[in-house]
């Protein structure tokens, strides 16, 4: 749907950020998943939006970018279809394990079941407890550029493990630290 935006259909879709796609549009639309015929609803489309959207508390404040809208979404937000033509969630394992093993230390959770202020629950205390070791957002990079560091970033805009959103808002954070886009650039 929005492979045209750039003028030419190619395949590719130039600007992601672009693209305003609606899941709504697919609702009756039959489709395969796992050799079973199942036909998208309203409750699909809420769910894909809400990946694009990204995680948010109850009160619907985003505690991290969501998946791009041309990102594919099978390996990070999978879904299974039940022998009763329901579908339930398949989550990417390395996650799904994180909030199980490290941060709720419970081996049997089932991620599939939290609800929202759990959701922001578990994030804070994944942050709370492990930023100092492995965070990798931290926009005071002054030790860093003291030490004559030089950081360059690439992102695939269609990665949908780790969001260009999230990226660019990490960007954003680091020229409000450092006080400018040019003083960001400068180093």
């Amino acid at each position: 749907a929005c492979d045209p935006l750039d003028g030419a259909e190619d395949g590719l879709v130039n600007d992601p950020d672009a693209c305003d796609f609606d899941p709504r549009t697919l609702i009756g639309t039959k489709v395969d998943c796992q050799g079973q015929q199942l036909t998208l609803t309203a409750a699909d489309a809420k769910v894909v939006r809400e990946i694009w959207d990204g995680p948010r508390t109850a009160n619907g404040k985003q505690l991290w970018a969501g998946v791009p809208v041309t990102a594919s979404l099978p390996g990070l937000a999978g879904t299974k279809a039940n022998d009763d033509g329901t579908r339930s969630g398949a989550p990417f394992e390395v996650p799904a394990q994180w909030v199980s093993d490290w941060v709720a230390k419970n081996p049997s959770l089932d991620i599939t079941t939290i609800t929202y202020d759990q959701l922001a629950r578990l994030f804070k205390q994944s942050e709370a407890e492990y930023d100092k070791a492995i965070g990798t957002d931290d926009p005071d990079l002054s030790a860093f550029r003291a030490a004559g560091g030089k950081l360059l970033t690439w992102q695939g805009t269609d990665d949908q493990y780790i969001p260009a959103a999230g990226t660019k808002q990490y960007h954003a954070r680091v020229v409000k630290e450092l006080g400018s886009t040019k003083k960001t650039d400068d180093f």
